[in-house]
C-alpha cells in the first residue's frame, strides 16, 4: 500500500491531477517518507491500494510518461507533434 495525502482543499478550484498508474482524475498524492514533497505524484486512492511504494515512478518519469502520452494522443489525432 502506498502512503497518500490529500490536496489542500484551498487547491480544489484547480483541475485534478491525473494519477501516475490509472490516469483518473485525483486529488490524492503519495507521501513517501524517503522522497521530499516536491518529488512525490498523483495517485488515487484506488491505485494505492494495490499497488506497492517500489513501483511508483519518480516525478521525471511521471512527467515524460504524460508528455509522451499526450505526444501520442496527438499525432492520433492528426496534430503534428
Amino acid at each position: 500500500m502506498i502512503p497518500t495525502v490529500q490536496e489542500p482543499k484551498k487547491l480544489t478550484e484547480f483541475p485534478m491531477d491525473a494519477c501516475c498508474f490509472c490516469r483518473a482524475g485525483t486529488r490524492s498524492w503519495t507521501k513517501i517518507a524517503a522522497r521530499p514533497l516536491g518529488e512525490q505524484v498523483a495517485c488515487c486512492q484506488g491505485c494505492a491500494k494495490t499497488h506497492k511504494v517500489a513501483e511508483v515512478p519518480s516525478k521525471d518519469e511521471w512527467f515524460k510518461a504524460e508528455r509522451d502520452r499526450d505526444r501520442e494522443r496527438r499525432r492520433r489525432a492528426g496534430v503534428r507533434v
